[in-house]
């Protein structure tokens, strides 16, 4: 599982979805810096290699490389290398957020520009678009499509022993920001 904690670097860690289910584990001892953000983030796609997510202060979308960063395979010591924004548009693309998949390749995502809303300088009248559904061809599709006939991977847990992709449960990926207003 990763998470992004939006401060100033914005944060992005990483803990096994295993530490997770375990109600009595100690969650602190197990979280583990995976690397920073190129800007604060909201909304995630994550597909079969790649993990996507919405740039607040880029008015856009990056794409993480998670597989490409992976050595050898293992996702449990990744690092957030290779960030790229894959689109940008400060009209349309303000605030990306709620991004889903279909089945032809295209990631869909809504921009909502709720930074107007919440300082309360958005127009109502209906003389301007508030929010922008719009898609991009990424080649990719959601990690869940794949997942009951995929076959399953090495993982390395944080001892650097590897293990199946099903002894050490699915990564799952969530992706939160905290937002300073």
């Amino acid at each position: 599982m990763f998470v992004a904690v939006s401060s100033q670097p914005t944060l992005c860690l990483q803990i096994p979805t295993s530490v997770l289910r375990d109600r009595h584990a100690q969650f602190g001892q197990h979280v583990r810096r995976v690397g920073t953000l190129v800007s604060r983030a909201d909304g995630l796609a994550y597909g079969q290699q790649n993990l996507y997510f919405g740039l607040l202060d880029l008015d856009g979308l990056a794409r993480w490389e998670v597989a490409g960063d992976a050595k050898d395979g293992c996702y449990g010591s990744v690092n957030m290398v290779s960030q790229k924004v894959i689109a940008s548009n400060n009209i349309t693309m303000r605030w990306v957020d709620t991004l889903a998949w279909d089945d032809r390749g295209y990631l869909w995502f809504v921009a909502n520009d709720i930074s107007r809303y919440l300082s309360k300088t958005m127009n109502f009248t209906g003389s301007e678009p508030n929010m922008y559904i719009t898609k991009v061809f990424v080649n990719e599709s959601s990690y869940l499509s794949t997942a009951l006939s995929a076959p399953v991977r090495p993982q390395c847990t944080s001892s650097g022993a590897r293990s199946s992709l099903a002894h050490l449960a699915t990564w799952l990926l969530l992706f939160t920001s905290l937002l300073l207003i």
